[in-house]
Order: C-alpha cells, then sequence, then structure tokens
C-alpha cells in the first residue's frame, strides 16, 4: 500500500509537471502569434503610409479640442516618427515583465496581458489613421471617435482585469494591492466589472448624445480610474482590522 501512495503521489507530481510544460508551450505559441500580429500591423500601416506620404499636406492635424477643432498640427516629416511609436511601444511593453521583480506572475496572466498589448498596438495605430484621413481631407468627428475608442479601452481592459496576478507594472498597483494578495485580487475583481461598466457606457452614449457631452464622459471615465483605488485601501484597512 505503501508503495502504491508513492506511486499515485509521483504520478500527480508528474501530471503537474505534464501541464505546467503544456501551458508554457500554450504560452510560447500565444506569443508566436501575438509578435505575428504586432509585426504584420505595423507593416501593412508603414506600407500604407508610404503609399499616401506624397498626397499629405506639409503640416498635418495631431491634436484636437473636445469640441473637435483642431488646436496643433506637426510636419509630416516628424509624423515619420509618430508612425514608428507602436513599435517602440510593443518592445517596451515586451521589455518591462523581464525586469519585473514578480514577473513569474506573467506566466499566469500572459494572455490578458498579451491582448492588451495588441490592443494598445492597434489603439495608436488607429489613432495614427484618424490624423492621415483628416490630412487627407476626411470630415471626422474626433470627439466621438476617441470617446468610443477610449470607452472600447476600458471594456477590453476591465475584461481582463481579474485575471492580472501581482506584479509591478501591470495592473491596478497601490500600496495596498502590493502589500496583500487578497486585495489584489478583491481589487482586480471589482475594477475589472467598474471598468467594463464604465467603457461599456461611455462607448454607447457616445453614440445616442451631444457631443458637447464628450468632455464629462472624459471625466467620467478618469474618475472611474480612482474608484478601485479608494476600494483597495478600504479592503486593506478591512482586513487589518
Amino acid at each position: 500500500m505503501m508503495g502504491t501512495n508513492k506511486n499515485l503521489k509521483n504520478s500527480s507530481k508528474d501530471d503537474n509537471r505534464v501541464l505546467d510544460e503544456k501551458e508554457m508551450a500554450n504560452k510560447r505559441r500565444f506569443k508566436y502569434r501575438l509578435h505575428l500580429l504586432v509585426a504584420a500591423a505595423n507593416m501593412i500601416t508603414l506600407a500604407a503610409f508610404s503609399a499616401v506620404y506624397t498626397r499629405l499636406p506639409q503640416q498635418m492635424p495631431s491634436h484636437w479640442s473636445f469640441t473637435g477643432e483642431i488646436q496643433s498640427y506637426m510636419s509630416k516629416k516628424d509624423f515619420i516618427w509618430l508612425m514608428l511609436l507602436p513599435v517602440g511601444l510593443y518592445l517596451m511593453m515586451e521589455f518591462l515583465p523581464r525586469i519585473d521583480p514578480r514577473r513569474k506572475s506573467y506566466d499566469q496572466h500572459y494572455r490578458a496581458y498579451g491582448f492588451f498589448e495588441l490592443f494598445m498596438v492597434l489603439f495608436m495605430i488607429g489613432m495614427q489613421w484618424l490624423a492621415i484621413s483628416a490630412s487627407l481631407g476626411a470630415e471626422l468627428d474626433m470627439p466621438r471617435i476617441s470617446i468610443a475608442g477610449i470607452g472600447l479601452m476600458f471594456v477590453v481592459i476591465g475584461n481582463f482585469m481579474p485575471q492580472i496576478r501581482p506584479n509591478y507594472f501591470y495592473g491596478i498597483k497601490t500600496p495596498w494591492t502590493l502589500a496583500s494578495e487578497e486585495v489584489w485580487r478583491k481589487t482586480h475583481r471589482m475594477g475589472g466589472f467598474v471598468y467594463t461598466i464604465a467603457g461599456l457606457t461611455a462607448f454607447l452614449a457616445n453614440f445616442f448624445i451631444s457631443k458637447q457631452f464628450a468632455l464629462p464622459l472624459f471625466i467620467l471615465l478618469m474618475v472611474v480610474l480612482f474608484i478601485p483605488v479608494a476600494y483597495s485601501y478600504v479592503i486593506f484597512k478591512k482586513i487589518e482590522q
């Protein structure tokens, strides 16, 4: 019987090791596909930008007010460097986990982090093409488009937030979430719900109300960012008692 129990324990350990290896293989496949998608997105957008470059005016819009008026311009030569920002952003997001003292956490939430990386790259590329489209004469309702994009960002982040494990670069990092895994878990669970609801509300309301409400909607989304921060403090104090 003792020999049987020992064999069962060894078998269980082997199963766990195999599962870990399978999950790491899944991670490698996921990261490979992510790299391909990001590379393809950047190559396509740079090729398209090169194709329309001669048609672009010397000065391109770079910033809009909440009323939709263009507030600043940049030369199309400087815009070339702006087109390289998604690449730089992705490389930075790939580098940060390597220096995180809790880098092992990324093995547990690699899908959440990967989709976040992909969305941020595509979001930045999308904002660049809005500027290019406006430069080519397209009439765009920038306040609505911007709020819709930010609202969608909140939905994406909120959807994956409960999966995030404690680390120093990704998630709701407060003194209280970093001090307690329970506070981290509860804060990200609540934060995921709040972010998703707020983002979905802003995204949908943006299409039904006047664009004059773009600024209040943006302020609302910024306020939402502080709700999980306050919640983490409250939960931490409750646990400490």
